[in-house]
C-alpha cells in the first residue's frame, strides 16, 4: 500500500484476509490483493476515474490527496478509499458511486452502514 494502514484496517486483517462479498458483491481488499490483483487493478481504474473527474475535490478533499482502495464493485461505479494522512478524523474513509458520496472516520462504521444498521444519512455529503 505503501503508507500506515489505519488501525481499524489493520485490525480487520488480523481476523480476515479480507472479504469477498462485502455489500452489493464489493470485496474489501486483503493482503493477497497486494502489490497486485485483478480486483486491485479495477480498484486502480476506479480510483484514477474519481481523480480525473475531480470527484475529491467537489466533496472538499484536497488537491493532491493520496488515497488508497479498500474496495471496488465490479461495474466501477462504487469504491471505498483510505484516505492518506486525513487532518480530519471525520474523514478516514471515502466511499463515492453512484452519484452519492459518504464520509467515515472508522472501518467499524462502514461495516455498520453497509449492514443497516446505521443510516447512510449519517455520513453522507448530501446532507
Amino acid at each position: 500500500m505503501g503508507q500506515l494502514i489505519e488501525a481499524d484496517y489493520r485490525e480487520f486483517l488480523s481476523f480476515s484476509d479480507g472479504m469477498e462479498n462485502f455489500f452489493s458483491g464489493m470485496p474489501v481488499f486483503g493482503w493477497q490483493d497486494w502489490p497486485s490483483s485483478p480486483a486491485l487493478d479495477r480498484a486502480e481504474e476506479f480510483l484514477e476515474i474519481t481523480y480525473d473527474g475531480g470527484i475529491h475535490l467537489d466533496e472538499g478533499l484536497p488537491e493532491g490527496v493520496s488515497m488508497v482502495p479498500l474496495s471496488v464493485d465490479q461495474e466501477l461505479s462504487e469504491g471505498i478509499f483510505m484516505i492518506a494522512g486525513s487532518e480530519d478524523p471525520g474523514k478516514r474513509y471515502f466511499w463515492v458511486g453512484n452519484g452519492d458520496a459518504a464520509f467515515f472516520s472508522r472501518l467499524s462504521e462502514i461495516f455498520s452502514c453497509a449492514a443497516g444498521v446505521r443510516s447512510w444519512s449519517e455520513f453522507s455529503t448530501m446532507r
